[in-house]
Protein backbone atom coordinates (compact mmCIF):
# COMPACT_ATOMS: atom_id res chain seq x y z
CA UNK A 1 0.00 0.00 0.00
CA UNK A 2 1.55 3.51 -1.18
CA UNK A 3 3.97 5.02 1.29
CA UNK A 4 3.81 9.11 0.61
CA UNK A 5 7.60 9.23 1.30
CA UNK A 6 9.02 5.29 0.52
CA UNK A 7 5.36 4.04 -1.11
CA UNK A 8 4.72 0.22 -2.25
CA UNK A 9 2.90 2.02 -5.61
CA UNK A 10 6.10 3.46 -5.74
CA UNK A 11 5.75 1.73 -2.69
CA UNK A 12 6.09 6.09 -5.66
CA UNK A 13 9.33 5.79 -3.37
CA UNK A 14 12.82 6.05 -3.83
CA UNK A 15 13.12 2.80 -4.97
CA UNK A 16 10.96 3.98 -7.76
CA UNK A 17 12.75 6.61 -8.88
CA UNK A 18 15.69 3.71 -8.93
CA UNK A 19 14.07 1.80 -11.27
CA UNK A 20 13.24 4.72 -13.50
CA UNK A 21 17.35 5.05 -13.63
CA UNK A 22 18.42 1.70 -14.42
CA UNK A 23 15.51 1.75 -17.51
CA UNK A 24 17.49 4.80 -18.39
CA UNK A 25 21.00 3.33 -17.97
CA UNK A 26 21.68 5.34 -15.16
CA UNK A 27 22.75 4.59 -11.85
CA UNK A 28 21.45 7.69 -9.93
CA UNK A 29 19.64 10.10 -10.51
CA UNK A 30 21.94 13.37 -11.11
CA UNK A 31 21.88 15.85 -8.95
CA UNK A 32 24.02 18.42 -7.67
CA UNK A 33 27.67 18.34 -8.59
CA UNK A 34 29.30 18.85 -5.32
CA UNK A 35 33.42 20.48 -5.32
CA UNK A 36 35.66 18.49 -3.79
CA UNK A 37 38.82 19.94 -1.97
CA UNK A 38 42.36 19.47 -3.77
CA UNK A 39 42.74 15.47 -3.83
CA UNK A 40 46.37 15.00 -1.94
CA UNK A 41 48.72 11.79 -3.66
CA UNK A 42 47.44 8.79 -3.03
CA UNK A 43 49.49 5.58 -3.43
CA UNK A 44 50.96 5.47 0.13
CA UNK A 45 47.25 6.79 1.47
CA UNK A 46 45.78 3.27 1.22
CA UNK A 47 46.79 0.13 2.96
CA UNK A 48 47.54 -2.72 0.14
CA UNK A 49 45.36 -5.00 2.58
CA UNK A 50 42.40 -3.83 1.60
CA UNK A 51 43.34 -4.97 -1.91
CA UNK A 52 40.36 -6.89 -3.39
CA UNK A 53 38.73 -6.86 -0.27
CA UNK A 54 34.88 -5.84 0.18
CA UNK A 55 32.29 -3.63 2.01
CA UNK A 56 28.78 -3.40 2.14
CA UNK A 57 26.34 -0.16 3.23
CA UNK A 58 22.94 0.36 2.69
CA UNK A 59 21.21 3.64 1.52
CA UNK A 60 17.53 3.09 3.11
CA UNK A 61 15.62 5.47 2.04
CA UNK A 62 15.91 3.79 -1.48
CA UNK A 63 16.38 0.29 0.13
CA UNK A 64 19.21 0.11 -2.62
CA UNK A 65 22.59 -1.58 -1.64
CA UNK A 66 26.05 -0.14 -2.54
CA UNK A 67 29.38 -2.47 -2.21
CA UNK A 68 32.71 -0.85 -1.93
CA UNK A 69 35.78 -2.14 -3.07
CA UNK A 70 39.68 -1.65 -3.40
CA UNK A 71 41.42 -2.81 -6.59
CA UNK A 72 44.40 -1.39 -8.38
CA UNK A 73 43.70 1.51 -11.42
CA UNK A 74 45.19 2.43 -14.20
CA UNK A 75 48.26 4.00 -12.68
CA UNK A 76 48.59 0.91 -10.28
CA UNK A 77 47.34 2.85 -6.67
CA UNK A 78 45.02 0.79 -4.55
CA UNK A 79 41.89 2.74 -5.86
CA UNK A 80 38.00 2.28 -4.35
CA UNK A 81 35.66 1.29 -6.71
CA UNK A 82 31.79 1.64 -6.02
CA UNK A 83 28.94 -0.94 -7.30
CA UNK A 84 25.34 -0.60 -7.25
CA UNK A 85 24.25 -4.52 -7.64
CA UNK A 86 20.66 -4.36 -7.87
CA UNK A 87 20.88 -2.35 -11.12
CA UNK A 88 24.03 -3.00 -13.14
CA UNK A 89 27.16 -5.76 -12.03
CA UNK A 90 29.66 -3.14 -13.60
CA UNK A 91 31.86 -1.02 -11.13
CA UNK A 92 31.39 2.60 -10.84
CA UNK A 93 34.84 4.51 -10.74
CA UNK A 94 34.77 7.89 -8.92
CA UNK A 95 35.70 10.94 -10.98
CA UNK A 96 37.91 11.98 -7.90
CA UNK A 97 38.54 10.21 -4.71
CA UNK A 98 41.03 11.07 -1.56
CA UNK A 99 42.04 9.28 1.82
CA UNK A 100 44.14 11.15 4.77
CA UNK A 101 43.54 10.66 8.19
CA UNK A 102 41.20 7.71 8.00
CA UNK A 103 38.93 10.00 5.93
CA UNK A 104 38.21 8.67 2.69
CA UNK A 105 36.43 10.78 0.54
CA UNK A 106 34.39 9.79 -2.99
CA UNK A 107 33.07 11.41 -6.02
CA UNK A 108 30.97 10.88 -8.87
CA UNK A 109 30.51 13.67 -11.04
CA UNK A 110 28.33 12.03 -13.54
CA UNK A 111 26.35 11.00 -10.98
CA UNK A 112 26.03 14.25 -8.54
CA UNK A 113 27.43 11.56 -6.00
CA UNK A 114 29.46 12.47 -2.84
CA UNK A 115 30.22 10.39 0.11
CA UNK A 116 32.58 11.32 2.94
CA UNK A 117 33.65 8.12 5.16
CA UNK A 118 35.34 7.77 8.46
CA UNK A 119 37.25 4.39 8.53
CA UNK A 120 36.94 2.90 12.02
CA UNK A 121 39.31 0.36 12.81
CA UNK A 122 38.33 -1.49 15.32
CA UNK A 123 35.24 -2.74 13.66
CA UNK A 124 36.49 -2.33 9.91
CA UNK A 125 33.91 -0.57 8.37
CA UNK A 126 33.75 2.61 7.20
CA UNK A 127 30.92 5.11 7.96
CA UNK A 128 29.64 9.11 7.41
CA UNK A 129 27.67 10.54 4.76
CA UNK A 130 25.93 9.71 1.31
CA UNK A 131 24.79 12.84 -1.15
CA UNK A 132 23.20 12.78 -4.28
CA UNK A 133 21.22 15.77 -5.42
CA UNK A 134 18.64 16.64 -2.88
CA UNK A 135 19.56 12.92 -1.23
CA UNK A 136 21.84 13.22 2.08
CA UNK A 137 21.64 10.46 4.10
CA UNK A 138 23.93 8.36 6.42
CA UNK A 139 25.22 4.96 5.38
CA UNK A 140 27.93 2.62 7.54
CA UNK A 141 29.68 0.27 5.07
CA UNK A 142 30.85 -2.95 6.76
CA UNK A 143 32.78 -6.01 5.84
CA UNK A 144 31.29 -8.48 3.32
CA UNK A 145 32.09 -11.48 1.15
CA UNK A 146 31.57 -9.73 -1.99
CA UNK A 147 29.85 -8.21 -4.21
CA UNK A 148 25.65 -8.26 -3.02
CA UNK A 149 23.72 -10.65 -4.27
CA UNK A 150 20.11 -11.00 -2.89
CA UNK A 151 19.55 -14.80 -1.75
CA UNK A 152 15.65 -16.09 -2.20
CA UNK A 153 15.57 -20.04 -1.49
CA UNK A 154 12.24 -20.33 -1.60
CA UNK A 155 12.16 -19.56 -5.35
CA UNK A 156 10.55 -22.56 -7.07
CA UNK A 157 12.83 -25.22 -9.01
CA UNK A 158 12.16 -27.31 -11.25
CA UNK A 159 10.78 -30.04 -12.13
CA UNK A 160 7.95 -28.46 -11.06
CA UNK A 161 4.55 -30.73 -10.71
CA UNK A 162 2.07 -28.41 -12.43
CA UNK A 163 1.59 -26.87 -15.54
CA UNK A 164 1.71 -23.32 -16.05
CA UNK A 165 1.19 -21.33 -19.26
CA UNK A 166 1.67 -17.91 -20.59
CA UNK A 167 -1.15 -16.41 -22.05
CA UNK A 168 -1.97 -13.12 -23.96
CA UNK A 169 -5.48 -12.38 -22.58
CA UNK A 170 -6.94 -9.43 -25.20
CA UNK A 171 -9.49 -7.49 -23.45
CA UNK A 172 -11.68 -4.69 -25.23
CA UNK A 173 -11.68 -1.30 -23.45
CA UNK A 174 -14.50 0.80 -24.93
CA UNK A 175 -12.98 1.63 -28.83
CA UNK A 176 -9.60 0.29 -27.94
CA UNK A 177 -8.07 -3.19 -27.10
CA UNK A 178 -5.47 -3.90 -24.41
CA UNK A 179 -3.35 -7.13 -23.57
CA UNK A 180 -3.10 -8.29 -20.65
CA UNK A 181 -0.27 -10.95 -19.74
CA UNK A 182 -0.80 -13.62 -17.63
CA UNK A 183 0.87 -16.81 -16.24
CA UNK A 184 -2.07 -19.88 -15.49
CA UNK A 185 -0.55 -22.20 -13.37
CA UNK A 186 -2.86 -25.56 -12.88
CA UNK A 187 -1.80 -28.69 -10.78
CA UNK A 188 -0.73 -31.67 -12.65
CA UNK A 189 -3.52 -34.13 -12.32
CA UNK A 190 -6.65 -31.20 -13.03
CA UNK A 191 -9.75 -32.95 -13.34
CA UNK A 192 -11.83 -30.20 -13.81
CA UNK A 193 -12.84 -30.23 -10.16
CA UNK A 194 -10.09 -28.66 -8.67
CA UNK A 195 -10.30 -24.81 -7.12
CA UNK A 196 -8.66 -21.75 -8.20
CA UNK A 197 -7.82 -18.13 -7.59
CA UNK A 198 -7.11 -14.71 -8.78
CA UNK A 199 -3.80 -13.40 -7.83
CA UNK A 200 -4.19 -9.31 -7.63
CA UNK A 201 -1.12 -7.30 -6.70
CA UNK A 202 -0.71 -4.48 -4.50
CA UNK A 203 -0.34 -0.78 -5.23
CA UNK A 204 1.88 0.75 -8.22
CA UNK A 205 2.24 -0.92 -11.79
CA UNK A 206 3.24 -4.57 -10.18
CA UNK A 207 4.17 -7.53 -12.55
CA UNK A 208 2.24 -11.08 -12.33
CA UNK A 209 5.10 -11.89 -9.45
CA UNK A 210 4.38 -8.72 -7.63
CA UNK A 211 8.14 -8.22 -7.85
CA UNK A 212 9.94 -5.99 -5.65
CA UNK A 213 13.55 -5.90 -4.66
CA UNK A 214 14.31 -9.37 -5.91
CA UNK A 215 11.14 -11.18 -4.50
CA UNK A 216 8.38 -12.80 -6.43
CA UNK A 217 5.53 -13.50 -3.75
CA UNK A 218 3.01 -14.09 -6.34
CA UNK A 219 5.17 -16.62 -7.76
CA UNK A 220 6.61 -18.47 -4.55
CA UNK A 221 2.13 -18.12 -3.70
CA UNK A 222 1.24 -19.74 -7.23
CA UNK A 223 3.65 -22.46 -6.70
CA UNK A 224 2.71 -23.37 -2.99
CA UNK A 225 -0.99 -23.37 -4.13
CA UNK A 226 -0.32 -26.02 -6.90
CA UNK A 227 1.68 -28.26 -4.65
CA UNK A 228 -1.61 -28.18 -2.82
CA UNK A 229 -4.04 -28.99 -5.58
CA UNK A 230 -5.10 -25.15 -6.15
CA UNK A 231 -4.93 -23.53 -9.56
CA UNK A 232 -4.13 -19.82 -9.82
CA UNK A 233 -3.79 -16.85 -12.17
CA UNK A 234 -1.31 -14.54 -11.85
CA UNK A 235 -0.89 -11.05 -14.79
CA UNK A 236 0.92 -7.82 -15.34
CA UNK A 237 -0.80 -4.60 -14.27
CA UNK A 238 -1.47 -2.54 -17.25
CA UNK A 239 1.55 -0.87 -19.05
CA UNK A 240 3.60 -3.68 -17.16
CA UNK A 241 5.73 -6.53 -18.38
CA UNK A 242 3.44 -7.97 -21.65
CA UNK A 243 0.03 -6.10 -20.57
CA UNK A 244 -0.31 -2.93 -22.37
CA UNK A 245 -2.93 0.47 -21.50
CA UNK A 246 -3.23 3.46 -20.09
CA UNK A 247 -0.91 4.07 -16.49
CA UNK A 248 -1.50 8.05 -15.97
CA UNK A 249 -5.37 7.62 -16.09
CA UNK A 250 -5.59 4.09 -13.77
CA UNK A 251 -7.76 4.26 -10.40
CA UNK A 252 -8.65 1.86 -7.83
CA UNK A 253 -11.74 1.35 -9.85
CA UNK A 254 -10.02 0.85 -13.52
CA UNK A 255 -8.05 -1.98 -11.96
CA UNK A 256 -10.82 -3.60 -10.43
CA UNK A 257 -12.54 -3.56 -13.66
CA UNK A 258 -8.83 -4.96 -15.09
CA UNK A 259 -9.82 -8.02 -12.68
CA UNK A 260 -13.01 -8.46 -12.79
CA UNK A 261 -12.73 -8.97 -16.70
CA UNK A 262 -9.79 -11.76 -16.14
CA UNK A 263 -11.88 -13.48 -13.27
CA UNK A 264 -14.66 -13.89 -15.56
CA UNK A 265 -12.25 -15.27 -18.23
CA UNK A 266 -11.19 -17.47 -15.70
CA UNK A 267 -14.53 -19.21 -15.10
CA UNK A 268 -14.64 -20.19 -18.72
CA UNK A 269 -11.81 -22.12 -18.66
CA UNK A 270 -11.92 -25.94 -18.41
CA UNK A 271 -10.01 -27.96 -15.80
CA UNK A 272 -11.58 -25.70 -13.10
CA UNK A 273 -14.52 -26.11 -10.94
CA UNK A 274 -16.18 -23.16 -11.80
CA UNK A 275 -18.24 -22.71 -8.23
CA UNK A 276 -14.75 -22.73 -6.25
CA UNK A 277 -13.13 -19.45 -8.12
CA UNK A 278 -12.00 -17.04 -6.02
CA UNK A 279 -9.74 -14.02 -5.45
CA UNK A 280 -6.43 -13.41 -2.98
CA UNK A 281 -5.52 -9.37 -2.92
CA UNK A 282 -2.49 -7.97 -1.31
CA UNK A 283 -2.22 -4.77 -0.27
CA UNK A 284 -4.48 -2.92 -3.10
CA UNK A 285 -5.39 -6.25 -4.39
CA UNK A 286 -7.13 -6.66 -0.83
CA UNK A 287 -9.67 -3.60 -1.79
CA UNK A 288 -10.18 -4.52 -5.48
CA UNK A 289 -11.14 -7.89 -4.15
CA UNK A 290 -14.10 -7.10 -1.95
CA UNK A 291 -15.21 -4.46 -4.69
CA UNK A 292 -15.98 -7.54 -7.34
CA UNK A 293 -16.74 -9.89 -4.87
CA UNK A 294 -19.77 -6.91 -3.95
CA UNK A 295 -21.01 -7.37 -7.22
CA UNK A 296 -20.41 -10.83 -9.05
CA UNK A 297 -21.89 -12.93 -7.10
CA UNK A 298 -19.45 -16.25 -9.20
CA UNK A 299 -16.57 -15.05 -6.43
CA UNK A 300 -17.11 -18.01 -4.61
CA UNK A 301 -14.04 -16.95 -1.93
CA UNK A 302 -11.61 -14.08 -1.18
CA UNK A 303 -8.25 -13.62 0.77
CA UNK A 304 -7.87 -10.09 2.31
CA UNK A 305 -3.73 -10.27 2.49
CA UNK A 306 -2.88 -6.19 4.05
CA UNK A 307 -6.18 -5.49 2.80
CA UNK A 308 -7.46 -2.38 3.97
CA UNK A 309 -10.62 -1.70 6.20
CA UNK A 310 -10.78 2.06 6.39
CA UNK A 311 -10.64 4.94 4.23
CA UNK A 312 -7.92 5.50 1.92
CA UNK A 313 -6.81 8.84 3.66
CA UNK A 314 -6.81 6.96 7.10
CA UNK A 315 -4.45 4.50 5.60
CA UNK A 316 -1.86 6.89 4.69
CA UNK A 317 -2.14 9.04 7.84
CA UNK A 318 -1.82 5.68 9.79
CA UNK A 319 1.07 4.35 7.39
CA UNK A 320 2.83 7.72 7.82
CA UNK A 321 2.95 7.96 11.81
CA UNK A 322 3.59 4.15 12.07
CA UNK A 323 6.35 4.37 9.45
CA UNK A 324 8.03 7.69 10.96
CA UNK A 325 7.71 6.12 14.70
CA UNK A 326 9.30 2.89 13.95
CA UNK A 327 12.29 4.81 12.19
CA UNK A 328 12.91 7.01 15.74
CA UNK A 329 11.28 10.59 14.85
CA UNK A 330 10.02 12.06 17.92
CA UNK A 331 6.69 11.40 18.53
CA UNK A 332 5.90 15.81 18.26
CA UNK A 333 7.70 15.74 14.98
CA UNK A 334 5.00 12.83 13.75
CA UNK A 335 2.34 14.81 15.36
CA UNK A 336 2.77 17.74 13.20
CA UNK A 337 3.65 15.49 9.84
CA UNK A 338 0.34 14.09 10.80
CA UNK A 339 -1.52 17.04 10.68
CA UNK A 340 -0.32 18.65 7.77
CA UNK A 341 -1.21 15.49 5.92
CA UNK A 342 -4.88 16.14 7.53
CA UNK A 343 -4.90 19.49 5.85
CA UNK A 344 -3.76 18.17 2.37
CA UNK A 345 -6.22 15.37 2.00
CA UNK A 346 -8.76 18.08 2.98
CA UNK A 347 -7.86 20.11 0.63
CA UNK A 348 -7.55 17.58 -2.35
CA UNK A 349 -10.88 15.84 -1.19
CA UNK A 350 -12.81 19.11 -1.26
CA UNK A 351 -11.46 19.86 -4.67
CA UNK A 352 -10.50 23.52 -3.71
CA UNK A 353 -8.97 25.41 -6.57
CA UNK A 354 -6.26 26.97 -7.07
CA UNK A 355 -2.64 26.19 -6.46
CA UNK A 356 -1.94 22.94 -4.69
CA UNK A 357 1.95 23.66 -4.37
CA UNK A 358 1.67 27.16 -2.74
CA UNK A 359 -0.94 25.92 -0.80
CA UNK A 360 0.77 22.74 0.65
CA UNK A 361 3.34 24.96 0.79
CA UNK A 362 2.08 27.09 3.09
CA UNK A 363 0.75 23.99 5.32
CA UNK A 364 4.10 22.65 5.71
CA UNK A 365 5.18 26.40 6.90
CA UNK A 366 2.22 26.45 9.54
CA UNK A 367 3.01 23.16 10.64
CA UNK A 368 6.72 23.55 11.13
CA UNK A 369 6.84 26.89 13.04
CA UNK A 370 9.73 26.80 15.39
CA UNK A 371 11.38 23.87 14.09
CA UNK A 372 15.62 23.56 13.38
CA UNK A 373 15.78 22.65 9.36
CA UNK A 374 16.93 18.91 10.50
CA UNK A 375 13.44 18.74 12.23
CA UNK A 376 11.41 19.99 9.47
CA UNK A 377 13.18 17.52 7.24
CA UNK A 378 12.76 14.56 9.78
CA UNK A 379 9.06 15.41 9.65
CA UNK A 380 8.65 15.71 6.04
CA UNK A 381 7.44 19.62 6.57
CA UNK A 382 10.15 21.09 3.74
CA UNK A 383 8.91 23.15 0.93
CA UNK A 384 10.44 20.12 -1.44
CA UNK A 385 8.01 17.96 0.18
CA UNK A 386 4.93 19.76 0.36
CA UNK A 387 5.58 20.22 -3.76
CA UNK A 388 5.97 16.12 -4.01
CA UNK A 389 2.93 16.01 -2.07
CA UNK A 390 0.97 18.52 -4.65
CA UNK A 391 2.53 15.91 -7.48
CA UNK A 392 0.78 13.07 -6.02
CA UNK A 393 -2.66 15.20 -5.17
CA UNK A 394 -2.52 15.31 -9.06
CA UNK A 395 -3.19 12.10 -9.94
CA UNK A 396 -6.44 10.45 -10.38
CA UNK A 397 -5.13 7.07 -8.22
CA UNK A 398 -4.46 9.09 -5.35
CA UNK A 399 -7.99 11.55 -5.69
CA UNK A 400 -9.62 8.56 -5.87
CA UNK A 401 -7.87 6.51 -3.13
CA UNK A 402 -8.05 9.18 -0.37
CA UNK A 403 -12.13 8.86 -0.83
CA UNK A 404 -12.01 5.01 -1.25
CA UNK A 405 -13.72 3.48 1.64
CA UNK A 406 -13.54 -0.13 1.73
CA UNK A 407 -16.52 -0.46 4.18
CA UNK A 408 -19.17 -0.26 1.70
CA UNK A 409 -17.81 -2.84 -0.35
CA UNK A 410 -16.70 -5.42 2.26
CA UNK A 411 -20.44 -5.04 3.51
CA UNK A 412 -22.15 -6.32 0.64
CA UNK A 413 -19.89 -9.55 0.39
CA UNK A 414 -21.44 -12.95 0.44
CA UNK A 415 -18.73 -15.20 0.21
CA UNK A 416 -15.99 -16.35 2.92
CA UNK A 417 -13.43 -13.81 3.82
CA UNK A 418 -9.83 -15.00 5.00
CA UNK A 419 -8.35 -11.76 5.65
CA UNK A 420 -4.67 -11.78 6.97
CA UNK A 421 -2.02 -9.16 8.37
CA UNK A 422 1.62 -9.16 10.00
CA UNK A 423 1.59 -8.24 13.05
CA UNK A 424 5.02 -5.48 12.21
CA UNK A 425 3.04 -4.66 8.87
CA UNK A 426 4.10 -0.84 8.42
CA UNK A 427 1.78 0.14 5.65
CA UNK A 428 -1.34 -1.55 6.09
CA UNK A 429 -2.22 -1.59 10.04
CA UNK A 430 -2.83 -5.07 10.93
CA UNK A 431 -5.10 -3.71 14.17
CA UNK A 432 -6.74 -0.69 12.54
CA UNK A 433 -7.67 -2.63 9.39
CA UNK A 434 -8.80 -6.20 11.01
CA UNK A 435 -10.83 -4.63 13.29
CA UNK A 436 -12.53 -2.51 10.61
CA UNK A 437 -12.85 -5.50 8.55
CA UNK A 438 -14.66 -7.67 11.37
CA UNK A 439 -17.53 -4.93 11.73
CA UNK A 440 -18.26 -5.21 8.03
CA UNK A 441 -18.29 -9.03 7.24
CA UNK A 442 -20.21 -11.79 8.43
CA UNK A 443 -19.04 -13.35 11.06
CA UNK A 444 -20.18 -16.70 10.40
CA UNK A 445 -18.31 -16.05 6.49
CA UNK A 446 -15.10 -13.90 7.85
CA UNK A 447 -11.84 -15.67 9.35
CA UNK A 448 -9.33 -13.12 10.64
CA UNK A 449 -6.04 -14.20 11.26
CA UNK A 450 -3.78 -12.01 13.23
CA UNK A 451 0.53 -13.21 12.16
CA UNK A 452 3.14 -12.39 14.51
CA UNK A 453 6.13 -10.87 13.66
CA UNK A 454 5.66 -10.11 9.92
CA UNK A 455 5.59 -7.71 7.80
CA UNK A 456 3.84 -5.89 5.01
CA UNK A 457 5.14 -8.79 2.79
CA UNK A 458 4.59 -11.54 5.16
CA UNK A 459 7.98 -11.80 5.88
CA UNK A 460 9.82 -12.31 9.20
CA UNK A 461 11.31 -9.35 10.46
CA UNK A 462 12.94 -7.09 12.80
CA UNK A 463 11.05 -3.48 12.59
CA UNK A 464 8.54 -3.88 9.78
CA UNK A 465 10.23 -1.15 7.67
CA UNK A 466 10.53 -0.99 4.28
CA UNK A 467 13.77 -0.92 3.99
CA UNK A 468 14.56 -4.60 5.60
CA UNK A 469 12.25 -6.18 2.57
CA UNK A 470 15.22 -6.06 0.66
CA UNK A 471 17.74 -7.63 3.29
CA UNK A 472 15.58 -10.32 4.38
CA UNK A 473 15.81 -14.00 2.29
CA UNK A 474 12.36 -15.00 2.77
CA UNK A 475 10.03 -13.85 0.71
CA UNK A 476 6.89 -15.44 2.08
CA UNK A 477 6.38 -17.03 5.77
CA UNK A 478 5.27 -20.76 5.40
CA UNK A 479 3.06 -20.38 7.90
CA UNK A 480 1.42 -17.50 5.92
CA UNK A 481 1.24 -19.50 3.15
CA UNK A 482 0.49 -22.70 4.75
CA UNK A 483 -3.14 -20.77 6.12
CA UNK A 484 -3.79 -19.90 2.79
CA UNK A 485 -3.97 -23.10 1.36
CA UNK A 486 -5.31 -24.86 4.21
CA UNK A 487 -7.81 -22.27 4.05
CA UNK A 488 -8.95 -22.54 0.25
CA UNK A 489 -9.41 -26.12 0.84
CA UNK A 490 -11.55 -26.75 3.91
CA UNK A 491 -13.93 -24.03 2.09
CA UNK A 492 -17.35 -25.93 2.07
CA UNK A 493 -19.43 -24.87 -1.12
Amino acid sequence: MRDLKTDDRQLQSATQVTKRQFANGKVFAAGLLIVFMPMLPLRAQVSDTWLGHWWLGMIEDASLPLNISFDKDSSGDVAPVLYSPMQKAEPIRPSSWAFSNDSLSIQIKSLGIKMTLRYEAYDSSFSGRFKQGLLSTHITFRPSNGLFEPRRPQEPQQPFPYIETRLILKRKVGHKKIHIGATLTVPGEADGNIPCVLLVSGSGMQNRDEELLGHKPFWILADYLARNGIASLRYDDRGTGESTGDVASVTTDILADDAEWIFDWLCKQKHIDRKRIGIIGHSEGGVIAPIIASRNRNVAFIVLLAGPGVKGSEILRTQNRDLLLAKGVDSTLVERRDAFLYDCFEAAANNKKGDLDSLFKAYAQTHSKGLTKPDKKKAGLTAFEASQMALQMRTPWMRRFLQLDPTVYLKRVRCPVLAMNGEKDLQVSARENLAAISRCVNPKLLTVVHLDGLNHLFQHCNTGLPSEYLLIEETFSPEALDTIAKWILGIKI
